[in-house]
């Protein structure tokens, strides 16, 4: 099981390899492997779920790869006789900024938007960038802001961007509160379009007690314009909160921790959060449970600024995994699909192969939990292992994700760099 705070403070995460010939397990789900990175100029490594664009292509992000070295974005186009990637930037760790480990949006003329948690300054502090289409297939990127350097930085976004309606960018920065003294908290922050440009304004610093700064989530807005968001660390036992932010006037933020996890409850909700239409929250905490497996939760309004939350599956490691680390997503009839990132059933997995899992509501009140797909269950894991990403829905009865090892495992340019894949329950 992978240490959850190594994976936050370091930039390389040590990931043992699963083993050779697996025995495939039936399932009436299937998943196919879109793409496997080479890791050559192609990428490799994604950290983060693709994002669909309207004529269902995909767009994402590598960590590593690329032509220099520091991760791309890419392209998965969709056409009759199948799926072709296409490599439309390579970072090269200057002023463009280094290591994707978020996702990336799309307004609607095709732009793309992201952030590094790196790059972009002497110490590294990451950026946010926009990619724009050109003639000919080519794209341009250009840096929207540059975080403020400080030495061993690296406090970028981890996760993907939020675009509001009028075309404004928030997310979360991991290291670049000034709150922190020696010790760099995160941040809230909001990128405003203006007749100059773009602004940046910083919308909370987070010092310690009231979180630790967002991780890999998204953050979300309601249908009133509050954004949503978690932190994976920090709060009253340092276990991560669930935090909300309302607007006022003169662009002005009210910053409201709604539930701060405790040591009981293992906590570690590094994923962000997911709403439904009952305006119930669900996510998971890659801590959580008894023996820090792993489990998922619901937070439900209870009244004015009141919240309950409650614990919708508690993960044992075999068969269901271990250490879900984003928020789950919703299909077109109310159940949840997410990712576990250990676990699973294969054997001579080595505990690092993952599962997809379903979550459906039960009549009368409660979820059920069910495995719909083992990784690694192809062999020398073919299929792709260790799902750092959660899963995206097409609205069409698909979801997409990533792994960070497997696919290319064999062959004249063997790659355990991880792939982009199909699941149809």
């Amino acid at each position: 099981m992978p240490n959850t705070f190594a994976i936050r403070s370091t930039v390389l995460l040590a990931l043992t390899a699963a083993a050779a010939l697996f025995a495939p397990r039936a399932f009436a789900a299937t998943e196919t492997v879109l793409y496997a990175f080479q890791g050559g100029t192609d990428g490799a490594s994604p950290y983060a779920a693709p994002t669909v664009d309207v004529r269902g292509n995909l767009y994402g992000t590598t960590l590593f790869g690329g032509a220099y070295g520091y991760g791309t974005v890419y392209e998965l186009a969709h056409s009759k006789s199948g799926w072709s990637e296409k490599t439309l930037y390579s970072f090269t760790n200057g002023a463009d900024g280094s290591w994707a480990y978020g996702g990336v949006i799309l307004d609607s003329d095709g732009n793309i938007y992201g952030g590094t948690r790196s790059g972009g300054g002497p110490n590294g502090c990451g950026v946010v960038y926009e990619l724009s289409p050109g003639r000919h297939g080519q794209w341009t990127q250009k840096v929207l802001y540059t975080f403020p350097d400080h030495e061993g930085c690296e406090g970028g976004p981890m996760g993907a961007l939020t675009l509001d309606s009028k075309g404004n960018l928030y997310g979360g920065a991991v290291g670049n509160s000034p709150c922190g003294g020696f010790y760099y908290y995160g941040v809230v922050f909001e990128l405003r379009r203006t007749k100059g440009g773009w602004k940046e304004q910083d919308l909370h610093d987070f010092c310690g007690h009231d979180g630790d700064g967002p991780d890999y989530g998204q953050l979300v807005f309601d249908p009133l314009g509050n954004l949503y968001g978690t932190s994976g660390f920090g709060g009253g036992d340092g276990r991560g909160v669930v935090f909300e932010m309302s607007p006022g006037a003169h662009h002005q933020w009210t910053f409201t921790p709604i539930h701060s996890f405790t040591q009981d409850e293992g906590g570690i909700p590094e994923g962000g959060l997911t709403l439904d239409t009952a305006g119930h929250f669900h996510s998971v905490e890659s801590g959580g449970g008894p023996d820090g497996l792993g489990s998922a939760f619901e937070l439900a309004p209870t009244g004015p600024g009141q919240w309950t939350d409650s614990t919708v599956h508690v993960f044992n490691g075999s068969p269901d995994g271990v250490n879900p680390f984003q928020n789950p997503a919703f299909d077109a009839n109310g159940n949840l699909f997410g990712t576990t990132y250990n676990g699973g059933d294969i054997d001579s997995c080595y505990d690092d192969c993952g599962v997809i899992y379903e979550l459906t509501p039960r009549e009368g009140g409660g979820w059920s939990e069910s495995v719909v797909y083992d990784f690694a269950s192809q062999a020398d894991g073919a299929d792709g292992y260790a799902p750092i990403a959660g899963l995206v829905f097409d609205g069409k009865g698909h979801f997409f994700g990533t792994t960070v090892k497997g696919g290319a495992v064999t062959g004249l340019r063997a790659c355990d760099c991880g792939v982009v894949y199909e699941f149809t329950p």
